[in-house]
């Protein structure tokens, strides 16, 4: 494989050494048109707090519509529960004003180890930033980790360098027991080499590592890597309890999974700014005109080409929507395998 790791940026010394220090000293208070009241705060969310990060994606034409990112950035640090264990926020961009405000091609990642409720002034100058850039690629995570590296700022977004390309990708769910040691040691072939937590092997980043070696080794587009990878992990992996939500961007396109047994429980919408001038994607609805990815889907979303979302192709007859937790009728089910989550690594 030729899929090259890379070092990340983990504090804003890195935004600070191109010279913003000015324009991230000065704290954007948000659209005054995008009041929190706008989201129906008072709709229950049948998923249980403990199992959610929140994930987020913008793709846009340029040149950029700044009001629908920063509409939505505004939106996206109040989430209807805490997020715990940290955030981050990442953007390619190709910007050019009187110097060069980032590297083309390579996303500028900025982390933090903190709950984002109680960190919305840094939050504020981070996503300052980022508009400033004009990006053509955003992503946000906000963190709840289930277990494993929860010591460290956010993980996520997992990088890695693949056929000429920088690659970002976010996870929100979990693989499970015996699950990880599946994905880790057959799925992988043990060959593993952690990155962004090198002390405690996270299960995101091998569903990440995973995904690009079906690309390189299938010669596969990224939408249909992400199908085979889908439709291999559902194969399998036992445990009902695993969740496969992820996006995925090389800077240029987003690609998304919605993929749970629990189908109520882990979201992935999206949103179209105009004729496809831009898509959004994240795990809650922000407010109106957001559309359901739908369970067991795969999205792809391109400038200037409407939303591509097909079904994974699922092992078997099995048909999710009207589960119970034990599988009735699963084409592929390990005699020994354990059901519970019964304490492999486990990244939310």
């Amino acid at each position: 494989m030729t899929i090259t790791r890379i070092a990340r940026t983990s504090t804003l010394g890195i935004l600070l050494m191109i010279g913003l220090a000015a324009d991230l000293s000065e704290r954007a208070t948000g659209p005054a048109a995008a009041p929190q009241s706008a989201i129906d705060r008072e709709r229950t969310d049948p998923r249980e707090e403990r199992e959610n990060c929140r994930l987020l994606g913008i793709v846009s034409r340029r040149p950029q519509p700044v009001s629908f990112f920063e509409d939505i950035l505004y939106r996206f640090k109040s989430p209807r529960y805490h997020q715990h264990n940290g955030w981050s926020l990442s953007a390619y961009s190709e910007y050019f004003d009187g110097g060069r405000l980032s590297i083309p091609g390579l996303p500028l990642v900025f982390r933090s180890e903190r709950d984002v409720q109680e960190d919305f002034d840094l939050y504020d100058q981070v996503s300052a930033y980022m508009l400033r850039i004009r990006p053509t690629v955003l992503i946000g995570h906000l963190r709840n980790a289930s277990s494993g590296c929860a010591q460290v700022a956010d993980p996520h977004p997992f990088q890695r360098f693949h056929d000429g390309k920088h690659w970002l990708f976010i996870h929100n769910g979990g693989v499970w027991g015996a699950d990880f040691q599946i994905l880790e040691q057959e799925l992988l072939g043990g060959h593993y080499i952690p990155e962004n937590c090198p002390d405690y092997p996270i299960d995101s980043e091998l569903l990440f590592v995973y995904l690009l070696k079906l690309m390189e080794e299938h010669d596969l587009t990224p939408f249909d890597a992400c199908k085979l990878w889908g439709t291999i992990l559902l194969k399998s992996l036992g445990s009902e309890w695993n969740a496969l939500n992820i996006i995925l961007t090389d800077g240029e396109s987003l690609w998304a999974v919605r993929c749970s047994y629990a189908d109520n429980r882990f979201l992935l919408n999206y949103l179209t700014y105009g004729e496809s001038d831009a898509f959004a994607v994240t795990t809650e609805l922000l407010d109106h005109g957001w559309q359901d990815i739908g369970n067991m889907n795969v999205a792809e979303f391109r400038i200037g080409r409407p939303p591509r979302i097909e079904k994974l192709p699922l092992p078997g007859s099995v048909e999710p929507a009207n589960r119970a937790v034990e599988p009735a009728n699963r084409a592929v089910e390990p005699a020994n395998r354990a059901v519970e989550p019964a304490g492999g690594a486990v990244e939310n």
